[in-house]
């Protein structure tokens, strides 16, 4: 069964594999900033003192580089996201299994399993939905800013709007990793028991 997979796909080495490749991943990205974006010094209008400050020598490869290393990841996650909550979605109401154990029968060794899978499934749906309503603002903001560039901070119209909106994009954020670390610590057996057993110190020595 396909939620069957779900442990084995996201093991650990799968989960280091990926983490070392998007690491790699941000580092080639954020390489062509070095080359686009000097110090220089110069005289500040607010309040005529020379300092240095950063000079953009060539405005579009720094925005690329932005656009490669922040905009397009979060895209992606959201697209791969969205479309694997639809699909498991799908795949929930169409198991007859997962139709059983949504009835309460449960007394033979199939419906165990076909319980175990429902959890899994709620499990992963729950965490993937966390996710979809708490990128939402981060998206609307990334296509926003890429679609009308005048929108930004220096900008004395919509410079407000800019940083308010960049805000509850980070508040959502926070909300939305609190969310899946108490998510986690109630419905994952084993990371409460390694939770515990790391920062609450159950284990008695002697």
């Amino acid at each position: 069964m396909v939620f069957v997979q779900v442990n084995r796909i996201f093991s650990q080495k799968s989960i280091a594999a990926l983490i070392g490749s998007m690491v790699i991943y941000q580092i080639a990205s954020g390489l062509p900033r070095s080359f686009g974006i000097v110090l220089q010094w110069g005289v500040s209008p607010k309040t005529n003192k020379t300092l240095i400050k950063f000079v953009m020598t060539n405005p579009k490869l720094v925005m690329a580089s932005y656009l490669a290393s922040n905009s397009i990841p979060v895209f992606i996650c959201f697209f791969v996201v969205v479309v694997g909550t639809v699909f498991l979605i799908a795949k929930l109401k169409q198991s007859s299994q997962l139709r059983v154990s949504l009835k309460g029968l449960q007394n033979n060794e199939a419906n165990k399993m076909s319980y175990k899978d429902m959890r899994l499934v709620r499990c992963v749906v729950s965490i993937c939905i966390i996710f979809i309503v708490g990128s939402t603002p981060g998206v609307l903001m990334n296509v926003a800013t890429n679609v009308y560039p005048p929108l930004h901070a220096d900008n004395p119209y919509l410079g407000f709007t800019h940083i308010a909106t960049f805000y509850i994009t980070l508040m959502c954020n926070a909300i939305q990793s609190s969310v899946n670390f108490v998510f986690y610590l109630r419905m994952g057996s084993r990371y409460k028991q390694n939770f515990k057993q790391l920062f609450l110190c159950n284990a008695s020595t002697e």
